[in-house]
């Protein structure tokens, strides 16, 4: 039955056999040459105009398709960004935009957006497109302020080098310099030709050669005509500690040794004496006379403190003019902070300052992320941001500080702060000012 059955469909077959290539191309050819036949009367196929235009919608349809993959990507992975209602945004050209009841307003920077807003928010992007759809209104915001403000403020106090060399006056933080030690002291010398003695305390007027007390008090330290003098500036002595000038008490002075102790008589009071001061009021005609301690307990203790000099001090070899290369390059104080002392190398990496006391701003932190960072400082004087620029910005209140980003402060002394150019003050009303008033003003 099987073998009946493939007998019958041989034939059937034979007659289906599978197209080949060359008959699908023949069949195509004359599909074409009718197709020209019927639309151009020439089935010569010398031009084929209707491969091209076949060719052009096929080119086309892909192009189209492509274009619209790209719409969607770009819709789907960078859409129009509409931020809502957020009160600080920044455009595609990076300027900043504050959101208030009058509309939109362009604002100088993040720190006048921050302060004009009230809050430290962070911008919200904003396109073009959506950015052209809004009601604009006058710019607002301080015209320089800190960009970035660090995190922490630095440990180390602000400080102020005045390299003699170079006669450049550096303030920045962290800047290293050896402090004097209780027994070491120079001499310096101001523009004016007042000369100081600079210790560890602070600094003090050495009264004048010809004069019986600077004469006494210049031999005790050991000054004469040859020691070298620092010839710096009155702005950089004024960041170190003041002390009381040298002066001698009313006479008549009468000292009374009791063993290895002096003790100068006021009255019926006594005033405890160093070597140091008994020898100069020796050298100033001073009488002596030796007691024994039952002699004057009768005496009070007066309570008084002479300003003569307490101490003997050594000279350390100071930044003075024409000094070798293995001298200090300056002298340096961080006012109360610590107290003066030199720096033997000369600075690196300050920018330069203008309308200052200062010449030159050295940032606070040397790291490359934080580099070119504010910070906050509290002198005397109230709580200031330093710029990464070494620009000086009083600050009113707590809450404004914490509206610009400043979480902590450091300690700074308002002599060494002041040396720095001062910027605008960082408050609301200020920032909330209309731009061009400012201008104006």
């Amino acid at each position: 039955m099987g073998e009946h059955s493939d007998t019958h469909h041989q034939p059937l077959r034979s007659i289906l056999q599978p197209t080949t290539q060359a008959q699908v191309s023949g069949y195509k050819f004359l599909l074409r040459r009718a197709e020209l036949g019927a639309v151009m009367g020439d089935i010569r196929m010398i031009h084929d105009p209707l491969g091209a235009r076949n060719k052009a919608l096929a080119f086309g349809a892909a192009a189209a398709v492509v274009v619209g993959l790209g719409a969607g990507a770009m819709a789907l992975f960078s859409p129009q960004r509409d931020p809502g209602e957020a009160p600080i945004m920044v455009a595609e050209s990076g300027a900043l935009y504050v959101r208030s009841e009058e509309g939109v307003h362009p604002v100088t920077n993040l720190a006048s957006a921050r302060l004009v807003v009230g809050e430290a928010a962070t911008p919200a992007r904003i396109s073009d497109a959506v950015l052209a759809t809004q009601r604009f209104a006058h710019e607002v915001g301080i015209g320089v302020a800190p960009s970035a403000v660090a995190d922490s403020a630095p440990e180390q106090p602000l400080v102020a080098c005045h390299e003699v060399r170079s006669d450049e006056l550096h303030v920045g933080s962290g800047i290293a310099y050896r402090p004097l030690t209780e027994e070491e002291a120079f001499v310096a010398r101001d523009e004016r030709g007042t000369q100081w003695l600079i210790t560890s305390e602070g600094r003090r007027r050495l009264p004048f050669a010809r004069d019986e007390l600077g004469a006494a008090t210049r031999q005790a330290v050991g000054v004469d005509r040859d020691t070298p003098v620092v010839e710096t500036t009155s702005t950089w002595l004024n960041t170190v500690h003041a002390l009381p000038d040298f002066a001698v008490p009313s006479a008549p002075w009468e000292i009374a040794d009791v063993g290895e102790a002096a003790y100068l008589i006021r009255r019926e009071n006594l005033i405890e004496l160093t070597d140091t001061q008994r020898s100069i009021l020796v050298q100033l005609g001073a009488r002596t006379r030796e007691r024994t301690r039952e002699e004057i307990s009768g005496f009070g203790d007066s309570g008084q403190t002479l300003q003569l000099l307490r101490r003997p001090y050594s000279l350390i070899d100071a930044p003075f003019l024409g000094a070798p290369e293995s001298h200090p390059a300056a002298v340096c104080s961080a006012g109360k902070q610590r107290g003066p002392g030199v720096r033997m190398r000369a600075l690196e990496g300050s920018i330069p300052v203008l309308g200052a006391h200062a010449t030159h701003y050295r940032p606070a932190y040397e790291d490359e992320q934080r580099s070119g960072l504010a910070f906050g400082v509290d002198t005397a004087q109230g709580t200031h941001v330093i710029s990464e620029t070494g620009r000086r910005h009083a600050v009113p209140s707590d809450k404004e500080l914490a509206v610009v980003g400043v979480e902590s402060t450091t300690a700074a002394s308002w002599s060494v702060v002041s040396l720095l150019p001062e910027g605008e003050v960082l408050s609301f009303e200020a920032a909330r000012a209309p731009a061009h008033r400012r201008i104006e003003e």
